[in-house]
């Protein structure tokens, strides 16, 4: 072909949906897709290649120029990829499986692509969504996780579990098991409508027979709708989020590198997912559980998609670079200084 540029893809999976991106080496977005999940643990690695394929055909459909038959390099950021040897496999295997479609493939976290959208160096992830997850990537490339173990084991923190709290509330309440001293009337009319039912034990069908984990989250937008009109019970519940996510960052503190704690702005703490948009209620939890921890901290919150951050790690960790304005990838959320730390009050 007559072009001689050098391209990258970054591809952000999830559990629920994907993103994928096509960039120039000077970081101009050539294309961007979406697609299905991507989580070879859930949906099978066959699946997943045949999804990734499926998005590179899309940029190049989408790009409106050419590109190099081979891609210099691609960035897999992937829900389920948390273990390094499992990772090299399926880089292999893909390099096997498609050996035309691109010179290097690099795999990993999608807690990886998150950082690399905002920065080049480490930063603490955490990850409030449907589920949630606390990842550390200090400068030296040492790393510490805590948490993603799913609803069942863990996803403190998360979407489903205000909404599984707030429900089991209800329902202890209801059966005298655990009395609640807080009206649980109004976020009982919000849980019926959401799933169009009209007593609990119509509930036990999201639960067991048709359960779906989005489901049960997507009632946490509602109940912080509530929350902000004044509902002392679901204050309570978005209070308790923050300070699970609190927890989180604690227990990975005496890993976090000096050279990430000495940040301007303190520990870079990236937020991701959609329990973030319902900071303003977590927020007071989450600082009152790390005060006395940690000095400073600022949290940052992507607009935009990590399939950048991804394609950003795959040139790197193939000894190329993009061009990246990672300031225009994010926005500050949150500041936290401890003024005794500098000797203030």
């Amino acid at each position: 072909m007559k072009s001689k540029m050098k391209v990258y893809v970054g591809i952000e999976g999830g559990a629920s949906f994907s993103k994928s991106i096509l960039v120039h080496e000077n970081g101009t977005v050539l294309a961007e897709a979406s697609g299905l999940s991507l989580n070879y643990l859930l949906d099978g690695i066959d699946v997943v290649f045949k999804r990734i394929i499926e998005h590179i055909n899309e940029l190049k459909k989408n790009s409106g120029a050419e590109v190099l038959s081979k891609i210099a390099s691609i960035g897999l950021c992937m829900s389920g990829c948390e273990e390094e040897s499992a990772n090299r496999k399926i880089e292999k295997k893909f390099l096997e499986t498609y050996p035309n479609v691109a010179e290097s493939v690099t795999v990993a976290s999608d807690v990886i692509g998150s950082i690399k959208t905002c920065t080049p160096d480490g930063a603490l992830v955490l990850i409030a969504g449907t589920g949630s997850n606390c990842f550390v990537l200090n400068p030296d490339a040492s790393r510490v996780r805590c948490g993603g173990w799913g609803h069942l084991l863990g996803d403190e923190g998360s979407g489903y579990i205000v909404a599984q709290r707030g429900i089991k509330t209800i329902i202890d309440h209801d059966d005298n098991l655990r009395r609640s001293h807080y009206d649980v009337e109004p976020l009982r009319k919000v849980v019926y409508d959401h799933f169009n039912v009209s007593s609990n034990i119509e509930l036990l069908h999201f639960f067991y027979t048709d359960f779906k984990k989005s489901t049960v989250a997507d009632l946490a937008k509602k109940m912080s709708d509530l929350a902000r009109s004044g509902d002392s019970f679901c204050n309570s519940l978005f209070r308790a989020l923050g300070v699970d996510l609190a927890e989180h960052v604690k227990a990975v503190r005496s890993k976090i590198s000096e050279d990430l704690l000495m940040k301007k702005g303190g520990l870079p703490v990236i937020c991701v997912g959609s329990v973030f948009f319902s900071w303003d209620l977590m927020k007071e939890g989450f600082t009152e559980t790390l005060h006395g921890l940690i000095d400073e901290f600022t949290c940052y919150q992507p607009v935009v998609s990590a399939a950048i951050g991804a394609a950003y790690y795959a040139a790197t960790t193939a000894g190329n670079t993009i061009n990246v304005n990672f300031a225009k990838n994010y926005r500050t959320i949150y500041n936290y200084h401890n003024p005794r730390a500098t000797g203030g009050l």
